[in-house]
Parts: C-alpha cells; sequence; structure tokens
C-alpha cells in the first residue's frame, strides 16, 4: 500500500490541514476533478455514445446496490444505523450525483473524437475545439451543475464538522 495511488491521494488530502475552508477546498477540488473527467469523457465517442456516461452508468448502479435497494451491502452499520446512512448518503451524494449528470447532459454534444469501430483507437478528429458551442439551455445545466457542486462540497464539509460539535455538546451535558 505504501506508495500506491491511493496512498498519495490520502498522503495530499492531509497535506492541507484540518480547519473547515481547507476541508472544503479539498472536497471542491475533487468534485471538480470528477467534473473535467466528465467533459474530457464526453470528447470522445463510440458509436455516437459519448464516454462520459459511463460515469453516469456506474454511479446509477453504485447508488441503486446501496441506497436504492435499502442492502446496504457496502455499510458499516457500526458506525451509522441505517437511517442516518442513508440520509448521509442521499443528502450528499445525490446532489454530486445530479450536479455529474448536469454536467454530463450538457457536454454530451462536444463528440470531436468520434470513433464508428470498437477496434478504431486512431484518433480522428471532427471538428475544432473552436466549433463547440453551447446552447442556452446547456449553459444553464452546465452552471447549476456547478452550482450544486459547491453547495455538496459546502454540505459535506459542514455535516461533519455539525455532528462533532453536537456530540461534544452532549458530552459536555451528561458530565
Amino acid at each position: 500500500m505504501r506508495g500506491s495511488p491511493q496512498a498519495e491521494v490520502i498522503r495530499f488530502a492531509f497535506s492541507f490541514g484540518n480547519t473547515f475552508w481547507a476541508e472544503f477546498a479539498l472536497t471542491l477540488m475533487f468534485n471538480l476533478a470528477i467534473v473535467a473527467y466528465c467533459v474530457l469523457g464526453n470528447l470522445f465517442q463510440k458509436f455516437g455514445f459519448p464516454l462520459g456516461y459511463c460515469l453516469a452508468i456506474s454511479l446509477g448502479i453504485i447508488s441503486g446496490l446501496i441506497s436504492g435497494t435499502n442492502s446496504f451491502s457496502a455499510s458499516d452499520l457500526r458506525q451509522y444505523n441505517a437511517w442516518d446512512g442513508a440520509a448521509l448518503s442521499m443528502s450528499i451524494g445525490g446532489l454530486e450525483m445530479l450536479a455529474y449528470i448536469l454536467v454530463l447532459a450538457s457536454t454530451a454534444g462536444f463528440g470531436v473524437y468520434p470513433s464508428n469501430r470498437w477496434w478504431q483507437w486512431k484518433l480522428a478528429k471532427a471538428k475544432n475545439f473552436r466549433d463547440i458551442r453551447l446552447s442556452r439551455s446547456e449553459i444553464f445545466c452546465l452552471t447549476g451543475g456547478i452550482i450544486l457542486l459547491f453547495v455538496a462540497a459546502y454540505r459535506e464539509t459542514a455535516m461533519p464538522h455539525e455532528l462533532v460539535a453536537v456530540a461534544v455538546r452532549f458530552i459536555q451535558n451528561t458530565v
């Protein structure tokens, strides 16, 4: 595990410190990295299908497995009970997922590198980046997705701080 990419990401995350705004900036940075993956994925198409949609499909499967079926197969029930786990999952993850879907939908028409064969991976440019234009509804969806990412990052950062404050008050009142 030492020297692995996961360990480097964790080391990078802990280098920011433990303040509210540092955690908010880090969460927002990770969310914006996923948005960049969505936009870059939509530049490539196979048979007219934007490859950025693979993220939406995987998010749908993961959210359906965990919270949609109420199976909580990926939950640690010792840390949260089922209701708290569902509340955390849907209040934070639902906003992020909606933001990613809005970004994917607004950038689906980019398709700079289309391909109609599975084995053809040579990139043939169909249009220039200057030819990419967004309609008003796509700009509205893209703006809404980015605003939702800011809201989700704030909630994801604020919820643990609020839980710690409630726990500290509870401990102080019982002692």
